[in-house]
């Protein structure tokens, strides 16, 4: 386990209520994945059960009850964390509609983040529509886990427009590292040069595998990027999220049309060597 940076750190995606969804199954392992984020550094952890109909549908009361029974374990066990509930809503499942005080939960259910889940495979089609309407409603969408959807690997022109209209984009820290493979790992470090990267969390769904840490990769990006970049990614902009406040961002580097093959087929016959 990594030394602690000199900053708290906050996770504002993690699995870790016991049995809402593919996250622990016991208080016990909840509790376990508690100690661990703090004993790495980790101060405040938004709870993010999935949310995906026909699989889970925990509702904004149950995830705040659970939230609050934590606590009591938390409390009981003097362990030093401070846990808000939160939801990973994904897109397919849900109208905007179901945004409301008692629907679906925001991002410590200030109604002004929603943490959003794609599609895997294939973009929808009506996304920039779904995040127009989120905006519209003062609710401002942060993607999930941004850097493994195989079409954005493959194209990540969308991020430009998806930026510039006020979406945030969350990485998970482990993907800096390459837990998900090397194509991932590349990408999610692409995305931090790009500059567009809002906040790193654990995504954490238990004690022994994707475990709930971020220093290490703290640490990586303090010494790549600086140390306001790791603090923002990994602790200023949580606050504000926290908070319901807005995230001050740099400008971000527009992705650039790539050539296409047969582009490249032709410069090389024409003697151009890019």
């Amino acid at each position: 386990m990594s030394m602690p940076l000199g900053f708290d750190l906050i996770d504002v995606h993690c699995h870790i209520l016991p049995g809402l969804d593919d996250g622990p199954s016991s208080m016990g392992e909840s509790l376990e994945m508690v100690r661990m984020a703090a004993q790495d550094g980790i101060a405040k952890i938004v709870c993010t059960p999935h949310y995906i109909p026909g699989l889970y549908r925990p509702q904004q009361q149950s995830i705040k009850a659970a939230c609050q029974e934590l606590t009591r374990q938390i409390l009981k066990h003097e362990i030093p964390m401070d846990i808000f509930p939160g939801a990973e809503i994904h897109i397919d499942a849900v109208s905007t509609e179901d945004f409301a005080p008692d629907g679906l939960t925001t991002i410590n259910v200030t109604g002004s983040y929603a943490l959003i889940e794609l599609p895997y495979q294939i973009m929808p089609r009506h996304i920039e529509d779904v995040f127009w309407k989120l905006i519209s409603q003062d609710i401002t969408p942060i993607l999930a886990h941004v850097e493994r959807y195989p079409y954005l690997i493959h194209d990540p022109l969308p991020l430009n427009d998806w930026l510039h209209m006020g979406v945030g984009l969350q990485v998970t820290a482990s993907s800096l590292f390459g837990l998900f493979g090397p194509e991932v790992m590349d990408f999610s470090r692409l995305l931090l040069d790009h500059q567009m990267v809002s906040i790193l969390s654990t995504d954490g769904h238990g004690s022994s595998s994707r475990r709930p840490l971020m220093s290490a990769v703290g640490w990586w990006v303090q010494e790549h990027y600086g140390q306001r970049t790791a603090q923002d990614v990994l602790n200023r902009r949580g606050e504000c999220i926290l908070r319901g406040e807005a995230v001050d961002m740099p400008d971000f580097i527009p992705f650039q049309v790539k050539k296409t093959w047969t582009r490249k087929i032709l410069d090389r016959l024409a003697g151009k060597h890019r």
